[in-house]
């Protein structure tokens, strides 16, 4: 993975990139983690032809803390991020890829890069309008820690652990990413996703009109698996929720041959 920097609206971003040309894959990572999730697919030598994109959020990775967190860790502004830097990098013609709330904020950036041939998410429940997040996520002390800035070592632990399936090893790059993390970043992210009015995330993808991919682990902790069978998503590529057996919400890192798999073909597809 090959970092460069690139100014933008919202400061200096850091960006992984495999290679200048090909067709763009540009990935979005979740809350609290970074562009060093996607390892796996940027070392998979089937993705040598492709240009494999991945930024480090405001406040994540080497992108690292905000002057003014108040205003930029803020899903509206990393939407705004995501877009601008889909111009500047020359990627608006390509394929959206998201994990988590990276997924969340794929879904809103669609409607605003109409270029684009297809996007995928997963670890994402495509929410509607109210949300249901009571039904959407597993309510529990993993996914509060989540949305808490000031957490003990131990809470650190728990909510690594959270993002894989239970009882699995943590990934170096799930560990390390939160450890980089601007604390304020959960906050933040937090306040945002209960204090406003969420987007019906299910009539953008029905209205997006290209390919749209959604993946699962099938052992997600954060996310309630029976929340796709009571509210399904029309149109979907396969016709329907892929599930990824023996995965957590991290199947890019726990399962990476079979997500993999699953992403080239859907590259293919195109």
């Amino acid at each position: 993975m090959n970092r460069k920097f690139v100014e933008t609206s919202f400061g200096q971003i850091a960006v992984q990139q495999n290679r200048d040309d090909g067709f763009p894959v540009f990935f979005v990572h979740g809350n609290s983690l970074s562009a060093s999730t996607f390892v796996n697919q940027f070392n998979d030598p089937h993705f040598n032809g492709f240009r494999l994109i991945a930024p480090d959020l405001p406040g994540h990775g080497d992108t690292g803390r905000m002057k003014n967190p108040e205003k930029v860790y803020s899903p509206f502004i990393y939407i705004k991020l995501i877009i601008e830097l889909c111009h500047m990098l020359d990627a608006a013609d390509g394929v959206l890829v998201g994990h988590s709330l990276g997924g969340h904020l794929v879904i809103s950036a669609l409607e605003y890069l109409p270029g684009l041939k297809g996007a995928m998410i997963f670890g994402t429940p495509p929410l509607t309008n109210p949300p249901r997040m009571d039904r959407a996520f597993i309510q529990g002390p993993v996914l509060a820690f989540a949305f808490k800035h000031d957490l003990s070592e131990d809470e650190t632990a728990l909510l690594a652990s959270g993002f894989v399936k239970h009882g699995s090893d943590i990934p170096a790059e799930i560990s390390e990413s939160i450890g980089k993390a601007d604390p304020l970043v959960r906050f933040y992210i937090g306040k945002a996703l209960m204090g406003g009015e969420a987007p019906d995330e299910n009539r953008k993808i029905s209205e997006f009109k290209k390919p749209f991919a959604l993946l699962h682990g099938e052992n997600d902790q954060f996310v309630n698996t029976e929340y796709f069978n009571e509210f399904p998503v029309p149109g979907l590529w396969k016709n329907g929720l892929q599930l990824i057996h023996n995965s957590g919400h991290s199947p890019q890192l726990e399962q990476p041959d079979l997500f993999n798999r699953i992403l080239q073909q859907f590259l293919k597809e195109l």
